[in-house]
């Protein structure tokens, strides 16, 4: 809650259609760390948080909640081919 955000594990034909294995979607932005200190959009598909792989909502909870220090989470919006990255303090 403290990120102010609502993840959601990407479903296999959105992940099919966006060339990736797999990934956890933005799909609510409010008040938080990451509105704060990012300038991410909803949408957003996250692929990796500290240079480690997420496919489920539940990966990229564990892995931040595990993280000391600075979170960076990499990964693309659907209709882009660019790779983006987030940083922000836990």
């Amino acid at each position: 809650s403290a990120l102010g955000a609502e993840f959601e594990t990407l479903g296999a034909r959105e992940a099919e259609r966006m060339g990736i294995s797999g990934g956890v979607k933005v799909t609510r932005l409010g008040a938080g760390k990451i509105a704060n200190q990012t300038d991410m959009h909803e949408g957003f598909v996250v692929t990796r948080v500290n240079n480690i792989t997420v496919r489920t909502a539940e990966e990229l909870a564990s892995v931040i909640e595990k993280a000391n220090g600075g979170i960076m989470l990499e990964g693309m919006y659907p209709g882009s081919s660019g790779t983006y990255y987030y940083a922000f303090g836990k």
